[in-house]
């Protein structure tokens, strides 16, 4: 592939949002840091985190829009989600995030939503490596409930990266941000349960027909 082909706008888009992964991540281990503390750091992780969602987005409309699609594109934007999640999942889940209300609130993850989100990733990953292990095929077959988990997970910790803020408004505001971090935690942890079963349900299916169509041979 020619370096025009491979290096498109929306590819050069997509490892952006790889190499921002890296401040991200600087801005999320600074929130408690007393050596390196700065006030703005997690306002800073917020502005990154909205950059990569927004061009997500941008990245797969251009590569429709002007038909540049690539393998190279199909590949590095599943990597880049996986990434930008699986940080903050841990360091949000390492980093005692609180804020002062009217009551303490704390937006900790519980280990059980850092388990269910690096799990998800690791048992479609191995499945991945089976299946081509199995049938000498790459499958690869985005899901509704796979995008629908990236999109759950990607809110949850835009939210309880916000969450400060929301307290500040009052108890209102104190209960609200309780609420719906406590909801998104148990609808990320569900889906990445349906993303599971729905990824082995198809990957059987796909190892299945391989296996007719190879017989019929």
């Amino acid at each position: 592939m020619s370096r025009e082909k491979l290096l498109t706008w929306p590819n050069r888009l997509t490892m952006l949002r790889i190499i921002l992964v890296g401040p991200f991540v600087v801005a999320l281990l600074n929130l408690h840091s007393t050596e390196w503390y700065w006030p703005w750091s997690r306002y800073f992780a917020v502005v990154i985190f909205l950059m990569t969602i927004l061009s997500d987005g941008l990245d797969g409309y251009l590569a429709r829009r002007w038909h540049q699609e690539t393998p190279l594109g199909k590949f590095l934007d599943p990597v880049a989600d996986k990434l930008l999640i699986t940080c903050g999942v841990i360091l949000l889940g390492i980093e005692n995030m609180c804020a002062h209300g009217a009551f303490e609130v704390c937006f900790k993850f519980p280990n059980w939503v850092v388990v269910a989100a690096i799990g998800k990733d690791l048992f479609v990953t191995i499945g991945f490596l089976l299946i081509f292990i199995v049938s000498g095929k790459i499958f690869i077959n985005p899901t509704w409930s796979g995008k629908t988990t990236t999109i759950t997970q990607m809110v949850m910790i835009l939210i309880t990266l916000l969450a400060p803020d929301i307290v500040s408004m009052g108890d209102y505001g104190a209960k609200l941000a309780l609420y719906l971090t406590r909801a998104l935690w148990a609808v990320t942890a569900a889906m990445a349960l349906v993303t599971c079963w729905d990824y082995f349900r198809r990957g059987m299916r796909f190892v299945y027909q391989q296996q007719t169509v190879e017989g019929k041979q």
